[in-house]
């Protein structure tokens, strides 16, 4: 089992991180990165989380580190629909590893302890598979597909949209 640490990235890891980030195989997957990624990007992005956090308590963002190194960040935030969804990447030197299921688990875990027990939402790219075998590994069903606006890409791309059941109905209640 691959084992990830979940913290909150600290300003001396916004060049690593913005490293890891800065590369088009890895932004074209998300919805919120642009390429290039600057470092006036990374500071706004994650300064910007978490005093979101502390204020609404409707966002958080952590970075995934193993060994003491950061391999990728995710977090959950309210979608236009009022529903916690989840996001993650991981860089592209750390694919294939395990990471972004242990990842992706992780964030799930922290948005339940943060109290969302209502359902969970999720979408990928359809040109990214990977990322759908990890959601559905973790229970995510798909519900549905839309196209989606990626700053990372010069386009919307088509999506594929999932969820997962509030925890009331997971434990048959």
């Amino acid at each position: 089992m691959v084992e990830i640490q979940l913290k909150v990235i600290p300003p001396e890891d916004y060049a690593a991180y913005r490293d890891l980030i800065n590369n088009p195989n890895v932004t074209r997957m998300t919805g919120s990165i642009p390429y290039p990624v600057t470092m006036e990007f990374v500071t706004k992005r994650l300064e910007g989380r978490a005093q979101q956090e502390e204020e609404a308590h409707t966002i958080a963002e952590r970075g995934f580190y193993v060994d003491g190194v950061i391999v990728g960040s995710g977090a959950y935030f309210m979608d236009e629909h009022g529903a916690c969804e989840i996001g993650y990447s991981i860089g592209e030197d750390h694919w294939g590893k395990g990471y972004a299921t242990a990842a992706a688990k992780a964030i799930i875990a922290m948005a339940r302890a943060h109290g969302f027990t209502d359902k969970l939402v999720a979408q990928y790219a359809k040109d990214n598979p990977a990322s759908g075998r990890v959601l559905e590994k973790l229970g995510f069903k798909v519900v549905g597909e839309g196209m989606a606006k990626s700053a990372g890409r010069d386009k919307a791309n088509e999506v594929w949209l999932l969820e997962v059941p509030p925890i009331s109905v997971m434990n048959g209640t």
